[in-house]
């Protein structure tokens, strides 16, 4: 779910809106943001789906930090990894059935309860593998460092505005600057 903070500069009166994460889909050497809701309806203008992409290494979740030293804001990349599985999970249930049915049990409702406790850790497995799978090959390094004063010590913008007296810098002036309010985007 992303968040949108409005802030305000008390100095130079600037006011600008700061998004906790988007989606962006790399396409044709750029990115492309996708705006929420409705990232599937985009998605679709190319052909895709959110799982299709994901599976493609073309959906990237852009995740903004926040610097504990400067209160910089920093856009993270990071590959957000499909949430459909392959064929690995559905093969793996049929073999188990077969083998249950075959080595242990002639009775044809015992298979069905096998088939149904091994439903669970046969998708979690074919979850892990597609996961693992799109990480392998399209997979990058991510730097939460900050972009402005190159610190280490950053969290994520939510987190970071958690607490109240947190100010972020002001990209028109340089002075730190307060958070208005918050709206929450499902």
């Amino acid at each position: 779910m992303a968040v949108v903070f409005d802030t305000w500069c008390r100095k130079c009166g600037a006011r600008t809106s700061e998004v906790s994460n988007t989606f962006l889909l790399r396409w044709e050497g750029g990115d492309i943001g996708l705006m929420h809701p409705g990232e599937s309806w985009q998605l679709e203008n190319y052909g895709l789906t959110l799982d299709k992409a994901a599976s493609k290494g073309l959906l990237r979740l852009s995740t903004a930090y926040a610097c504990r030293e400067c209160g910089g804001i920093s856009d993270v990349k990071s590959l957000s990894p499909p949430s459909e599985g392959t064929v690995v999970g559905p093969i793996l249930l049929i073999l188990l059935i077969t083998c249950f049915a075959v080595l242990v049990s002639h009775n044809p409702w015992l298979c069905v309860l096998v088939g149904l406790l091994g439903f669970v850790p046969a998708r979690y497995i074919d979850m892990y593998v597609s996961r693992k799978r799109a990480l392998r090959k399209y997979g990058f390094p991510v730097d939460t460092s900050c972009q402005h004063c190159g610190s280490p010590n950053t969290l994520k913008l939510i987190e970071f505005l958690s607490d109240k007296k947190a100010r972020l810098l002001c990209s028109s002036c340089g002075e730190r600057e307060r958070v208005c309010g918050e709206s929450w985007i499902s």
